[in-house]
C-alpha cells in the first residue's frame, strides 16, 4: 500500500452517501429502482422503490454478527429533531440538544416496538460512529428493524409509536 492511501479508512465511510444520492437523483429523475450493497454495508441492500424506502438483509446474519459500520454528521446547535424523524439522537442527554445526520443505509431502517428489532446500534459520540449489529439471528431477504431510541418522546415519532405499540 503506498504512503498516500494508508490510515484513510474514512474514505470508505463517503462511499455510501455519494452512491445513495445518485440512486436517489436517478430514481427521482427516471423512476429507476436500485438494489446495490454498499462500501462498510456489507451486509445491506438498500431497496429505492415508490413505496419508500427500508434496509433489507440480502444474506442470513447470525446473532452478534456487524452488519454496517458509519459516520455521523452532527447538525449545528439549535437545530430541532424533536420536529425531524429522519435525522438521530447524538447524545444520551434528556432532553436531547446534539443531533445527527447518518451515512449508509442507517437512516433506511425502520422501527419496531421495544424488544422486537432485529438489530442493535453501538454509538460512539466520541468519535461520531456508529456500529450496527443482528440482535437476533436474521433470515435471508429480513427487513432490518432497529427501535429508535427516542421513539417514545419524540414529537416526530407520537404516531410511529402509537402504531408499533399496536403491532
Amino acid at each position: 500500500m503506498d504512503e498516500g492511501h494508508k490510515n484513510h479508512d474514512h474514505d470508505a465511510y463517503a462511499f455510501p452517501l455519494k452512491i445513495g444520492r445518485i440512486a436517489t437523483a436517478f430514481h427521482t429523475l427516471f423512476g429507476v429502482h436500485f438494489h446495490f450493497n454498499v462500501g462498510r454495508s456489507r451486509h445491506i441492500y438498500r431497496t429505492i422503490n415508490l413505496t419508500g424506502k427500508s434496509s433489507i438483509n440480502p444474506f442470513s446474519l447470525t446473532v452478534g454478527e456487524l452488519i454496517e459500520k458509519g459516520m455521523m454528521r452532527r447538525l449545528p446547535e439549535g437545530f430541532d429533531g424533536n420536529t425531524c424523524p429522519y435525522i438521530f439522537t447524538w447524545s444520551t442527554d434528556r432532553p436531547c440538544q446534539t443531533w445527527g445526520m447518518g451515512s449508509g443505509c442507517a437512516p433506511y431502517y425502520n422501527t419496531c416496538k421495544s424488544g422486537t428489532a432485529n438489530t442493535r446500534m453501538e454509538r460512539d459520540f466520541e468519535n461520531d460512529t456508529f456500529e450496527i449489529y443482528a440482535a437476533v439471528d436474521i433470515e435471508k431477504d429480513e427487513e432490518l428493524l432497529h427501535t429508535y431510541v427516542s421513539l417514545k418522546w419524540r414529537e416526530c415519532f407520537k404516531e410511529l409509536d402509537e402504531i408499533c405499540e399496536k403491532a
